[in-house]
């Protein structure tokens, strides 16, 4: 019975981790993840601005890549600390 009670216990525990993990973790990694990699995206733009178009579609275009770097590595950090059934 013991057993029963810890297992439930775990299974809370595997729960509450999993929520802040969704809810804190993952957010703010993408938001620091994508800052870090704007920083580089500010040279690439001036070069693509000067060499081939609008300032406004590379910079929204950059903000995208830059995201969706954000959101990967987001979810690789995430997918480390994630629980995972014994």
């Amino acid at each position: 019975m013991t057993d029963t009670a810890q297992e439930a216990e775990n299974v809370r525990g595997n729960r509450i981790v999993k929520f802040i993990v969704i809810t804190l973790v993952f957010p703010t990694l993408v938001i620091a993840f994508s800052y870090v990699l704007l920083v580089p995206a500010f040279f690439v733009q001036y070069l693509l601005v000067h060499v081939v178009g609008h300032l406004i579609f590379w910079s929204k275009t950059l903000s995208v890549v830059a995201l969706i770097g954000g959101c990967w590595g987001a979810y690789t950090v995430c997918k480390l600390i994630w629980p995972r059934p014994k």
